[in-house]
């Protein structure tokens, strides 16, 4: 038996220069929001 999770489409991974999860983010980002985390 197999059992799957729910997952919200799309899903945004951010991580940082030492490849360390900062943020996901499930369903649809803003630009604005994807940007406060990038110029980190």
């Amino acid at each position: 038996m197999f059992l799957y999770r729910k997952s919200a489409v799309p899903t945004s991974f951010i991580y940082n220069k030492n490849r360390k999860l900062v943020k996901q983010i499930k369903g649809e980002a803003k630009i604005e929001e994807l940007l406060k985390y990038l110029n980190e």
